[in-house]
């Protein structure tokens, strides 16, 4: 476990600051959020972000500082995160590995599945509702106390809930905490912290509206999280976007570097899809199972973990201790890092071949018995890891992607198998068809033949939908089809149009199933029903958004919070 003594004046002090509030009478918890989701519209703000940048910033400048957070930024050592797809799952692999070694981590991500108290987390656990509830007015109270003629309208709702993380994470001294970024980096709200490492994930095409219609644009919003003297990670990237974060990396003075994918560490074998969670065996005998299913999340992990031992290394000085490696011998970079010399990926050599073998005779290993020397870094084994570092990877949960569920259907003795991933780009849509199909092709034949298929898709309109689509259309397995929009309830603002529109699409792709538009998820829950009323197992694929996921999640309450 890690030494984090906090002084003890300053403990006492956030305590009771926080103390003296939660007793104040405030609204309710329902109408708190209610009062909430009618700050101004996020919409409303990215077309001000888009006309003037730089006013972006001011206001992130103006509302820091009359709340006086500079404290709390300062402080609080930060890990930062930006990405198209991958990004939530990377900062709860990180949130949980700190929490394993004995950190007390604020997480602070977006968006939510079922509650916006998801969005503030330590120690994975949500904020609770008093808790929530005294922090917003308490915030709210003070902008308002404070308001200028430039500032005279409450931030955005991402903005807001941003600087209630920054708060919370202050007056409960959390040891680190986890930021991931909203929408694109270099002028979101969160891009005000002072981080300590920070990661990009895997960049694919979306928010084309507000980022740009090309990968190159997006890769320079996304880069804006790069910090001068601050290492950061990224993944294998395509060749576009991997020259911009290059570009911008030394443009800034920031050191970038691609960690080499977990299963080209050592030497991996894995399992059938039919055991949930990514079986890993290792060639000395350990086995790590990644508790997010898919592919995909070997690379999150993977980002995740050696941003950890950068941050570890930085604030604590314990990569010994992580790796088996004593002090006085400990390497200016990371062990078992690499990039990856892939096609359409940007490659470069880390560290040469001569350098991996002068540091290996300079090893030592303090417990032989428990620690296996290999000829070279990248072929550290898995043991040589901290138990604890591998509780964090085995034991992380992030709910609504590659998620599986089984509910007994309460009419009969059948299964409804829940498969949930709020995949909304073409990459993320294909990881989550491989994790979707596995699953299924795993399983007896007999099974598979008495087994209805279903599919529940929504997207909004500014994604590719004929892209996203397509790759569901060729897979044919699919008895019903049902477009749903993400509203609880039938509104009458809904855009009927766009859930025709995406049904048109499915027809000119050839796709197979019978069609069915729904104006709310309630109906598409009551169609369900309708269409589950047999005594047979059901598979249900829900995917293409996120807000659909959640939403299912809430009504049909396949999570708790």
């Amino acid at each position: 476990m890690l030494n984090t003594n906090v002084p003890s004046n300053l403990v006492l002090k956030q305590k009771l600051l926080r103390a003296n509030f939660s007793q104040s009478k405030y609204p309710s918890y329902q109408e708190t959020i209610k009062a909430l989701f009618r700050h101004q519209s996020v919409k409303a703000k990215l077309t001000e972000l888009e006309l003037n940048t730089h006013n972006t910033k001011e206001e992130l400048a103006h509302f820091t500082k009359t709340l006086d957070l500079q404290q709390v930024l300062a402080r609080i050592p930060t890990l930062h995160v930006a990405g198209t797809k991958g990004k939530g799952s990377t900062c709860s692999f990180i949130s949980r590995i700190l929490q394993s070694v004995g950190l007390k981590t604020g997480l602070s991500t977006s968006p939510h599945l079922v509650s916006v108290r998801e969005r503030i987390q330590i120690n994975n656990e949500p904020i609770n509702e008093q808790d929530f509830t005294s922090l917003y007015w308490r915030i709210r109270e003070r902008i308002e106390k404070n308001k200028t003629d430039r500032y005279k309208m409450l931030p955005s709702f991402f903005r807001f809930v941003t600087m209630m993380s920054f708060q919370h994470f202050w007056e409960s001294c959390v040891d680190a905490m986890v930021i991931e970024v909203g929408i694109g980096g270099r002028f979101d709200a969160t891009n005000i912290v002072s981080p300590d490492v920070c990661t990009i994930t895997s960049l694919g095409m979306d928010h084309l509206v507000k980022l740009g219609g090309s990968l190159e644009q997006i890769a320079w919003h996304k880069a804006g999280i790069m910090k001068p003297g601050v290492h950061c990670f990224t993944v294998p990237q395509k060749l576009e976007a991997m020259k911009v974060l290059t570009k911008v990396s030394k443009q800034v003075g920031a050191k970038l570097s691609v960690p080499r994918p977990i299963d080209q560490m050592v030497n991996i074998w894995e399992s059938s899809p039919r055991i949930q969670g990514v079986r890993q065996m290792y060639q000395n005998g350990k086995s790590l199972a990644l508790s997010l299913q898919g592919e995909h999340q070997k690379i999150n992990a993977t980002a995740a973990l050696h941003t950890v031992v950068e941050f570890l290394s930085r604030r604590y000085g314990v990569i010994d201790d992580l790796f088996g490696i004593a002090p006085n011998s400990r390497p200016n970079h990371i062990p078992c890092m690499e990039t990856i010399g892939k096609q359409n990926t940007y490659t470069q050599n880390w560290i040469s071949a001569k350098q991996q073998e002068q540091h290996h005779q300079r090893l030592v290993i303090r417990n032989k018995e428990k620690f296996q020397l290999h000829k070279s870094l990248y072929k550290l084994p898995i043991s040589t890891l901290m138990p604890q570092i591998i509780k964090g990877l085995e034991t992380t949960k992030w709910d609504g992607r590659c998620q599986l569920i089984k509910e007994s259907n309460p009419k009969n003795s059948a299964i409804i198998n829940w498969f949930l991933d709020g995949a909304h780009t073409t990459n993320s849509i294909n990881y989550a068809i491989k994790w979707f199909m596995g699953i299924i092709n795993d399983r007896p034949l007999e099974q598979k033949q008495n087994t209805t298929n279903i599919l529940i898709f929504n997207c909004i309109g500014d994604r590719e939908i004929e892209n996203l689509l397509e790759p569901l259309s060729k897979l044919n397995i699919f008895q019903n089809v049902i477009f749903s929009p993400n509203l609880i309830k039938k509104a009458w603002h809904l855009d009927k149009d766009l859930q025709q529109l995406i049904s048109q699409i499915w027809k000119q792709l050839n796709g197979k199933g019978k069609i069915s538009v729904t104006d709310s998820l309630q109906n598409t829950l009551q169609l369900v029903d309708k269409l589950t009323s047999k005594k047979e197992n059901v598979n249900i694929f829900v995917t293409g958004s996120l807000h659909l996921v959640g939403g299912i999640m809430k009504l049909r309450k396949l999570k708790k919070i």
